[in-house]
């Protein structure tokens, strides 16, 4: 399907490459191979609307969005629901990593592969030019709809999310069993660092029993009572694909690597899937990062969002893969 991507950062990031590549020509180097990694939802971005919140981009994409920083940010604070303080985050978070992605682009910084972790791949996707900023917001306030809706209307129940660092993965295995009811892994972040997804109360008494078997680590995310990479979400599976069918999702101009499959998604077709698939499979970041070093030969990522969680964690997983947290780039200074 061809396209034409628009945007206030075109023409600067046309211009922004063109000067790259002719410093390459003259210099007679090539561009390095780099990632633009996109966290998730569980970050404070206090400091980085504070840096970046007044960024011609962030403004931008705000007033594209009918987006209102000011009284999200407020009504953010506000929530007396812990649900409605997740869609608020969800989509300021999704805002902000798309802007600092434009912003980065407009400084000739590009990447060779893109990738988002858990609900970064909506703005991964944007980042690979798949969909507008507008189309992205769109699949994300229908997601979380749709998971709303699954839990609290038709199931009636909450779900939680917990991280657990220092115990392995029989370990957490043999909690899931000694607990019972849904429990799964959601993320597999490191040989001994595990996100978990499950019924509320469950999730809570596992977090206590990781802690007594020696977890040094053991708390719950928030998320506000919902779950995700979780097989649960299969459920919504066929509402989320015919919603999606109906979206203007291209062929991306980036290439996206999965963290779901360790896959290449290179058409809209697998967009589509990718993105369902993200609701109830579980992340493999560390196999995701290994396969970036070793497959693609990327040893430079970029964490495109506020937080540095990506660069801590990856720093645990190969040392060898530096993830450089968000950061100004001012005229004049050399991006890499």
């Amino acid at each position: 399907m061809n396209h034409k991507m628009t945007g206030p950062f075109i023409q600067d990031r046309k211009k922004a490459q063109a000067l790259e590549k002719l410093v390459q020509r003259v210099l007679g180097v090539s561009a390095p191979r780099v990632a633009f990694l996109f966290p998730g939802n569980s970050i404070d971005y206090t400091e980085t609307l504070e840096n970046f919140g007044k960024n011609q981009f962030f403004l931008q994409n705000c007033k594209a969005a009918r987006i209102n920083k000011d009284s999200i940010l407020k009504a953010s604070e506000a929530h007396n629901s812990p649900v409605d303080h997740e869609l608020s985050n969800q989509v300021l978070i999704y805002t902000i990593c798309c802007s600092i992605c434009d912003y980065y682009k407009s400084k000739g910084i590009s990447p060779t592969l893109v990738s988002g972790y858990s609900m970064g791949i909506y703005s991964a996707f944007y980042a690979a030019e798949a969909y507008t900023f507008e189309t992205g917001l769109s699949i994300l306030k229908k997601a979380f709809h749709m998971t709303k809706d699954l839990y609290i209307s038709k199931r009636k129940q909450r779900f939680e999310m917990g991280v657990i660092i220092g115990l392995s993965e029989n370990d957490i295995h043999c909690v899931f069993k000694k607990v019972g009811g849904t429990m799964d892994i959601a993320s597999f972040n490191g040989a001994h660092s595990f996100l978990i997804v499950g019924e509320q109360e469950k999730v809570k008494v596992c977090l206590k029993k990781a802690e007594v078997m020696g977890a040094f680590k053991a708390e719950c995310i928030g998320g506000g009572g919902l779950g995700y990479h979780t097989p649960v979400l299969r459920e919504i599976a066929d509402e989320f694909y015919e919603f999606l069918s109906h979206c203007d999702i291209y062929n991306p101009v980036y290439a996206f690597l999965s963290p779901i499959t360790i896959d290449r998604v290179t058409d809209q077709s697998a967009i589509v899937d990718e993105i369902i698939k993200n609701m109830y499979s579980p992340i493999h970041w560390s196999s995701f990062i290994n396969t970036l070093f070793n497959i693609y030969n990327i040893s430079v990522c970029y964490e495109v969002g506020p937080g540095d969680s990506l660069t801590k964690m990856t720093r645990y997983i190969n040392n060898k893969v530096k993830v450089h947290p968000f950061c100004v780039v001012q005229p004049g200074l050399v991006a890499f």
